[in-house]
């Protein structure tokens, strides 16, 4: 029974040992692409994975035997060992006792999991806002290919104002990569610059972003995937990224929908998340002072498609948490965010919020 491979931790060009962190004790067994979690206590050492009790782990699925396998901590790692008759698959291979941590991915009978610790988990409520709440598919493979050990190259794609620097962010922020810099390079760097930059990221992430570039400079496309940082980038679409930077490997594309494709209610949720963020005591699905400043206008707000996206939504949760602050005074609120009254009035109407010919409150 072997270890899995971990992420890279070697550096291709120097073969310096690279100051990867370890990922954190596994807290959670994630069925892969279904909204269906089953946590693993820290205070637990021992587990089993069945169909049936005493199972602690219950999972009531086909192919999933009533006493599935055992499940033993040994410091970051779990242990895992089939007793069922419908296997363990482990690497693309049956395995009978195999280690996993955090980031893997393995198969009991025909059920995919994904082994979660804490950073991972704060991920995939991220991954959620930006992809869906209840797009799990999608949000479980951007979760593989940002946590997984192969650590492709990722390319972000999504509308207008979907925020892939926000998003590049919060995959550094929860990644291995956590603890070395990120990097934004321009694509047509000097190669000194270039040099200069990937050597600064380390094992850290590095961000390019493609979006109206045709072709990248020559240094970037040299050095860029010779590099141990994770490379992150933001383009159209892939054959875009390809072309640009001359790539002909794998890459994993994380594709941001529009909110308007979103179901409906979705953008009120990541107000209130964004509201969060901001560190405001307001909510839209909350009762509070913002809840009823809106009154009837929140079905409105419910059904405004957000043409800029996630942008267009962070702005709208500063402005609402500023009006609600102010007690649903424009002007006292225009001062707060520091824009005139008319600015503010004309974004709440906007929103449907306010009347077209709102009276300016004091």
């Amino acid at each position: 029974m072997t270890k899995a491979a971990s992420v890279k931790t070697t550096d291709p060009i120097t073969g310096g040992v690279l100051p990867l962190p370890p990922p954190e004790a596994p807290c959670a067994l994630r069925v892969v692409g279904e909204p269906i979690e089953l946590r693993l206590s820290l205070a637990t050492t021992q587990f089993t994975l069945g169909a049936a009790r005493p199972a602690d782990c219950l999972l009531a699925r086909k192919h999933i035997s009533r006493r599935h396998a055992t499940i033993v901590r040994d410091g970051l790692w779990l242990a895992i060992e089939d007793v069922s008759k419908n296997g363990c698959r482990f690497g693309g291979a049956t395995a009978k006792k195999f280690f996993v941590r955090a980031g893997n991915v393995f198969v009991a009978g025909e059920t995919s999991l994904i082994v979660l610790d804490a950073r991972l988990r704060a991920l995939r409520s991220r991954l959620c806002w930006q992809l869906g709440y209840a797009s799990d598919a999608a949000v479980d493979a951007a979760l593989v290919a940002v946590a997984g050990p192969n650590q492709p190259p990722l390319l972000l794609t999504g509308p207008v104002g979907y925020g892939p620097e926000r998003l590049a962010r919060s995959i550094h922020t929860h990644s291995w990569h956590r603890d070395s810099p990120l990097v934004t390079i321009n694509a047509r760097a000097p190669r000194k610059v270039v040099e200069a930059e990937l050597a600064r990221a380390g094992a850290g992430v590095v961000c390019v972003d493609l979006r109206g570039v045709r072709r990248a400079g020559a240094a970037l496309v040299d050095n860029l995937f010779r590099t141990s940082a994770r490379v992150i980038t933001f383009a159209d679409d892939a054959r875009a990224m390809r072309y640009a930077l001359d790539w002909h490997g794998f890459v994993a594309e994380i594709r941001s929908p529009a909110i308007a494709e979103r179901p409906p209610g979705e953008a009120m949720a990541m107000l209130d998340v964004a509201l969060a963020e901001q560190e405001s005591m307001h909510r839209v699905a909350a009762p509070g002072p913002l809840c009823e400043l809106l009154g009837p206008a929140r079905d409105a707000l419910a059904r405004f498609d957000w043409p800029e996206n996630h942008d267009d939504l962070r702005r709208a949760a500063t402005r609402l948490s500023a009006w609600a602050d102010a007690g649903g005074g424009i002007r006292a609120a225009a001062r707060t965010l520091g824009v005139h009254a008319t600015t503010l009035r004309e974004a709440l109407c906007r929103l449907g919020i306010l009347p077209s010919k709102a009276r300016d409150e004091e």
